[in-house]
């Protein structure tokens, strides 16, 4: 059975969702990330510090693939004026790891044209980098 979407999609929200449904505390968390204790995650779950892009990978290592959902996540809120845009062009990023498997299986197509394989779907679109 698929997971469920994360109530709240902000970075606090997206990581706290996380840890919830890795079966995890956010102390095994800071162990994993080779931290001496959870006041770093706290804050991040809390949303008072922002979460470091660096560390989304080693984030999505410990909870076990979910690391793509928390990058978005990161991206729409600490890129507002980005974030402006795609609202205003009702372009939405999709969040789901089935799309993420879309467009890894579009990368591997090897194509001889220069331009990159482009997938759209009503006001969903992706281009992925060849």
């Amino acid at each position: 059975m698929p997971k469920k979407t994360p109530p709240d999609i902000s970075p606090a929200g997206q990581l706290r969702w996380m840890i919830e449904h890795a079966g995890k505390t956010r102390d095994n968390l800071a162990r994993d990330l080779g931290l001496e204790n959870s006041t770093v995650i706290d804050a991040w779950c809390d949303g008072s510090i922002l979460i470091p892009f660096r560390m989304i990978q080693r984030i999505d290592e410990s909870l076990g693939g979910e690391g793509h959902s928390l990058f978005f996540a990161c991206f729409l809120e600490y890129q507002p004026e980005m974030r402006a845009a795609m609202e205003s062009m009702d372009i939405e990023l999709v969040l789901d790891k089935h799309m993420v498997d879309v467009v890894r299986a579009v990368r591997r197509i090897r194509t001889k044209s220069r331009h990159a394989p482009v997938l759209h779907t009503r006001n969903v679109v992706v281009v992925v980098p060849g």
